[in-house]
């Protein structure tokens, strides 16, 4: 017999995504609520229950992106000018 509830590894993700918004649990019971006031009423369920975000690192930096290098040796600062 179990005394304490356990959480699954989903449960917990869940968890830790809406804490890492700043959500508390009596803001998120309001969204679910408004959220399945708002599917009962459409009478829409949709058809799809998963989503998968991709995250491609390794990009050149919003420094290297932005900052013209003015000052740079010809070969750095590229064939753009500063306005």
């Amino acid at each position: 017999m179990k005394t304490h509830a356990s959480l699954n590894r989903r449960q917990l993700l869940q968890i830790g995504g809406v804490s890492m918004l700043g959500l508390n649990s009596f803001e998120l019971q309001q969204l679910r609520a408004n959220s399945e006031n708002e599917e009962n009423r459409s009478g829409y369920q949709g058809k799809h229950h998963a989503c998968v975000f991709i995250f491609l690192f390794g990009g050149p930096s919003h420094i290297d992106l932005w900052d013209m290098k003015p000052n740079a040796p010809t070969e750095v600062r590229g064939d753009f000018k500063p306005i």
